[in-house]
């Protein structure tokens, strides 16, 4: 099974290490264009989070895929190999559907996975980089992912990175009520901790770029302010919290210092690469924390990681049975298709009696009706067969319609 990821996340590598793997949209759809043009692959999909940075390629194997990565990208093999870790064929297969329940988030069972790889396959979409093998898998691995969720309690409560931070916040400083919270960046993740923090009763500010004003979507409750006007709102500010996708700071030090209330100020990180400058730290009224900081949530009941693995070994059998099957799809199409010549032959008889203009007509339904038939009979004998013996059960039903074709030809 030609299916190969590799990648890096929080479990190996700090937020330090990630952000210099993380990857922009543009540098994303880049490297996948690389990969497939150069390398050989067929398709390929990048996943850039927060917690982790992985490609996954269809077409070749895991160290054809670590070259390629290598190649396009410039890093050494003994970097990646001390941060990186590679999966091919069905370990693959199975990591990405437990990655989409959030088995493999930091925060476990955090919703926010499935979203960030649905935008990563429309990306992947968008470019043509995605073919057939993995638009199945992450299609099957996003259903999983739904049922899981829906029928399984992984966690303790609906968890994000938004709300474990939010939740730290409150803990750190105590009740939200009144506070003065700016949130820079009108991404998902900064819309998510406005909304938590309006609905604990904290006063709200979101900054805005200009030029994504016209469009941006500022959540109920919360106010607007002028992202080039950030600094001005620090000395009133209680509770800091930046999530962008930019490749800069949103927080300089020294620009901070200057505008930094007398009372402590909680600064939350929850960008990668990171949004505010580390060296904010100096000051004595900031507490900086970033991802890394916001703690795991605790392993899940057995009885209901039991249940989640089950459902997940249904949908891993489920995309086996595919991918060996998509091969034969062409022979069962032609098989068919000769089966139905046959069996039209076979009614030359009844046709000719057919009313005058009828007879063509009639041999084209029959002829479509027992395509049709013939198709559902072999995809029904797939449904009970492993790959193995379904694939010698059509190369058996191949050589007798070949049998039937000769003795026609014959005759």
């Amino acid at each position: 099974m030609k299916i190969a990821m590799t990648g890096i996340d929080y479990r190996k590598a700090s937020v330090e290490e990630r952000e210099r793997f993380a990857l922009t949209q543009s540098r994303a759809a880049a490297l996948a264009e690389a990969i497939i043009s150069r390398h050989g692959a067929e398709g390929c999909l990048v996943l850039s989070t927060c917690n982790r940075t992985e490609i996954w390629c269809s077409g070749i194997m895991a160290e054809e895929l670590e070259n390629a990565y290598r190649s396009e990208t410039g890093y050494g093999c003994e970097e990646l190999g001390r941060l990186f870790i590679s999966r091919s064929g069905m370990e693959a297969v199975r990591y990405l559907l437990e990655l989409g329940c959030g088995l493999h988030s930091q925060i476990l069972g955090e919703d926010q996975i499935l979203t960030q790889i649905k935008d990563a396959v429309k990306a992947s979409r968008e470019r043509n980089c995605l073919d057939p093998v993995l638009e199945t898998l992450f299609r099957l691995a996003i259903t999983a992912g739904k049922k899981v969720k829906a029928t399984v309690r992984l966690a303790r409560k609906d968890l994000s990175v938004p709300r474990r931070a939010v939740e730290l916040a409150e803990k750190l400083s105590g009740s939200l009520g009144r506070k003065r919270c700016l949130v820079i960046g009108n991404g998902e993740m900064g819309r998510l901790v406005c909304t938590l923090l309006t609905e604990a009763g904290a006063e709200a500010f979101m900054t805005l770029r200009q030029y994504k004003k016209k469009d941006a979507i500022v959540p109920k409750g919360c106010r607007a302010v002028p992202y080039e006007e950030r600094y001005a709102y620090l000395a009133k500010t209680d509770l800091l919290f930046s999530a962008t996708l930019s490749p800069h700071f949103t927080l300089e030090a020294d620009k901070a210092g200057q505008a930094l209330p007398a009372k402590p100020l909680y600064c939350f990180d929850l960008a990668v690469p990171r949004d505010i400058d580390p060296e904010l730290r100096r000051f004595p009224s900031v507490f900086l924390y970033g991802l890394d900081d916001l703690g795991a949530e605790p392993a899940c009941d057995p009885d209901e990681r039991k249940k989640a693995d089950e459902l997940l070994s249904e949908y891993e059998e489920e995309f086996n049975r595919w991918y060996h099957f998509r091969e034969f799809i062409p022979v069962v199409g032609e098989v068919s298709k000769t089966a139905a010549k046959l069996t039209a032959a076979r009614l030359e008889k009844p046709f000719k009696a057919a009313a005058p203009g009828q007879k063509e007509l009639l041999q084209s339904q029959t002829e479509e009706a027992a395509r049709k038939s013939f198709a559902k009979l072999l995809y029904g004998l797939r449904d009970h067969l492993d790959p193995e013996h379904w694939a010698a059960c059509l190369s058996a039903v191949q050589a007798v319609v070949d049998e039937w074709q000769g003795e026609e030809e014959t005759e």
